[in-house]
């Protein structure tokens, strides 16, 4: 990693929240949403740590593309999953069948 490649904290930051409401809003869910954010946010932190965005972030686009959707895949999974243990899933609870449906 070159002083070149370094990118600042904010722009490392605005991607990961741009992830956060991308996964919200592919699970049709408020990205508006305080709750909502902070879960989804929780659950992708999980599956991809802050630490690895810049890895992320030098994937060409279409494999970009791609992990995004896996990786909301898994946010709405790990969200459903806490909803059924009654410690989240925000929002879920009215349709998380739906909210399945919605990546197929």
């Amino acid at each position: 990693l070159s002083l070149h490649d370094a990118l600042p904290i904010s722009s490392f930051d605005s991607m990961f929240r741009e992830m956060v409401r991308i996964s919200c809003l592919r699970a049709r869910q408020d990205p508006n949403n305080e709750v909502v954010q902070r879960e989804a946010s929780a659950a992708l932190e999980s599956v991809l740590p802050k630490t690895n965005l810049m890895t992320f972030a030098k994937l060409p686009f279409g494999e970009k593309r791609d992990r995004l959707q896996d990786l909301s895949n898994y946010v709405l999974g790990i969200r459903l999953f806490n909803m059924f243990l009654g410690r989240g899933g925000s929002g879920l609870g009215v349709a998380p069948q739906e909210a399945w449906d919605s990546f197929s």
